[in-house]
């Protein structure tokens, strides 16, 4: 990810801001269902873009690695839990580590760099020994937010009039893209994973389970 946006969650996360909305409430217990169907119980896990452990309510798992691009908020997760694994890198580097079960949720739709976003898919299947979890847009929100008058977006008004004006409707050009990631189905397959279950939370996004093909 592009350092723009490494900064701004670091500023975020240094001033108290959270992971966001997709980390907590009705929306958190769903994505823990979708796993716990299908992966049951987490024995170990690694959290790609594990952010402020909203997702875990604050205690992630004792077999746990968590992986995000802030460094402020992965020594502040290290000073919590020295007994988990923490790496402060991007989703596109490859990890050092391997786990029964990867989650990349609410990460996807932040990549702009279309390298960057390939490279983030095989850091997923290669760190991954039997599922990945993804939670992203499945539906293109971008023309609907980008003249959604909010406190939040406020500032980036003016990018977004420019975006429009070149005829990008799936970006920001700033923190956001829209990809369907059905297109990349063959990405996984060349690593080994097939597209288990696609369940769409609401009309904008939804967690796809992918698991490694039998040999």
């Amino acid at each position: 990810m592009t350092d723009p946006l490494r900064r701004h969650w670091d500023r975020r996360y240094a001033a108290g801001g959270t992971s966001g909305p997709g980390s907590v409430g009705a929306l958190r217990d769903w994505k823990h269902q979708m796993v716990l169907t299908y992966a049951g119980p987490l024995a170990s896990v690694i959290d790609v873009g594990c952010g402020d452990l909203s997702f875990w309510r604050r205690c992630p798992p004792v077999a746990y690695t968590g992986i995000d691009f802030s460094s402020t908020i992965i020594a502040r997760n290290q000073i919590r839990f020295p007994d988990r694994r923490w790496i402060c890198s991007p989703a596109s580097q490859p990890s050092p580590v391997s786990a029964p079960v990867v989650l990349c949720f609410d990460v996807l739709f932040h990549i702009l760099d279309e390298t960057e976003f390939r490279r983030t898919l095989a850091s997923l299947c290669a760190c991954s020994e039997q599922w990945i979890f993804i939670y992203t847009w499945h539906t293109n929100p971008i023309p609907a937010l980008r003249w959604q008058i909010r406190f939040d977006h406020l500032r980036h008004l003016r990018l977004r009039a420019l975006a429009a004006s070149f005829g990008d409707l799936t970006s920001d050009q700033t923190y956001e893209k829209y990809r369907n990631l059905q297109e990349y189905r063959p990405a996984f397959a060349a690593a080994g994973f097939v597209l288990h279950r696609f369940a769409p939370y609401d009309q904008i996004g939804g967690m796809y389970v992918f698991r490694r093909d039998a040999p």
